[in-house]
């Protein structure tokens, strides 16, 4: 991931689409942050807690939901996940909203609440809306960059995109997170 960068095509798909990196959410090469290494038997991909991954059946989950067993997008199973540190922090976004890592189709963006692929409603009773977190930021996403130029490679301390900034706080402040 350290050495993409905008314009560059990845693949998307298990069909073998490619896809252009537009911007990148975070960038910051020098931050040590904890993931999950979800494995298969021939794959093996480094992941957020909060960054969602295709599973058959489910859709995109955030991959702190994601179990041993799950089918994921190369068919495979899950056959092990381990907390690990890394260093360095970069989540690439692509106009078709996903990045194949290792094989794996995974999700350009991050569920905005904790264990929920799906937006959840009404405060302390918590209903499922039945609308994707996939769904919601990548539809947010094709709105705000046709209006808004957020290419640049500007971020914050913290490495997360100045042109996400905004969006970023409203949501936290909507739900309340």
């Amino acid at each position: 991931m350290n050495e993409l960068k905008v314009g560059d095509y990845v693949r998307t798909s298990q069909d073998g689409q490619y896809s252009e990196v537009y911007m990148f959410g975070h960038w910051n090469p020098g931050a040590v942050a904890k993931y999950l290494r979800i494995r298969t038997p021939s794959a093996s991909v480094e992941i957020s807690e909060s960054h969602m991954m295709e599973v058959k059946g489910r859709g995109f989950i955030p991959a702190s939901m994601i179990g041993l067993g799950d089918i994921v997008s190369n068919e495979e199973e899950v056959v092990s996940i381990k907390e690990v540190e890394r260093k360095g922090i970069f989540a690439p976004f692509t106009r078709s909203g996903t990045i194949r890592v290792d094989d794996v189709v995974c999700s350009n963006y991050i569920s905005l609440q904790p264990d929920s692929a799906n937006l959840m409603m009404w405060g302390s009773t918590m209903v499922d809306s039945g609308i994707s977190w996939q769904w919601i930021l990548h539809s947010f996403m094709r709105v705000y960059t046709s209006f808004f130029d957020i290419r640049k490679d500007e971020y914050t301390e913290d490495g997360i995109s100045v042109g996400l900034m905004l969006p970023w706080k409203v949501s936290r402040w909507v739900l309340g997170v």
